[in-house]
């Protein structure tokens, strides 16, 4: 859970706002009931943040988001 929340509070600075959502649980979009990710899942989601940060850093955020296109949101 440390992994998620730290991507929360990254997702909030990203999005220039003072957290990313009222609730910091990642969800996975394609199962059927809503649940928390597992840590295999969160290692997948903290290589998406990674991704983006050396593709785009804090230079085009502009509607450009990490979870953007995946499986995965902020609930």
């Amino acid at each position: 859970m440390l992994g998620e929340y730290l991507l929360w509070i990254v997702e909030g600075i990203i999005e220039e706002k003072d957290f990313a959502s009222l609730t910091p649980i990642l969800i996975n979009q394609s199962y059927t009931e809503e649940k928390r990710l597992n840590g295999r899942e969160i290692l997948e989601v903290s290589k998406l943040y990674q991704d983006w940060w050396e593709e785009y850093g804090l230079t085009e955020i502009e509607n450009n988001f990490p979870l953007d296109e995946t499986i995965y949101k902020w609930r």
